[in-house]
C-alpha cells in the first residue's frame, strides 16, 4: 500500500523503511537495532535499475484524481 502511493512525500528513505518493516514481519523476527536490512543507497540503485528517474517536482504539481488521459 505505502509504496503504491503517487505523492511527493514518497522517498527512497520511505522505501527502505518499508522494506525493513516487511522483512521483519514476513520472517517473524524481532528488530534489535536501528540498522535497516536494505541500505537507502542500495534502494536508490535498485530504483535506478528499474528505470526510475529522480527529478525535482516543484514546477509540476500533482493532484490526485487529475491524471492525464494521454499518458
Amino acid at each position: 500500500q505505502e509504496c503504491s502511493k503517487t505523492e511527493t512525500t514518497f522517498t527512497v528513505e520511505t522505501l527502505a523503511r518499508f522494506i525493513d518493516q516487511r522483512f521483519y514481519e514476513l520472517n517473524n523476527l524481532k528488530k534489535i537495532d536501528q540498522q535497516l536490512v536494505r541500505l537507502v543507497e542500495s534502494c536508490r540503485l535498485d530504483l535506478r535499475r528499474f528505470g526510475v528517474k529522480f527529478t525535482a517536482n516543484s514546477s509540476r504539481p500533482y493532484f490526485l484524481g487529475h491524471e492525464r488521459e494521454d499518458v
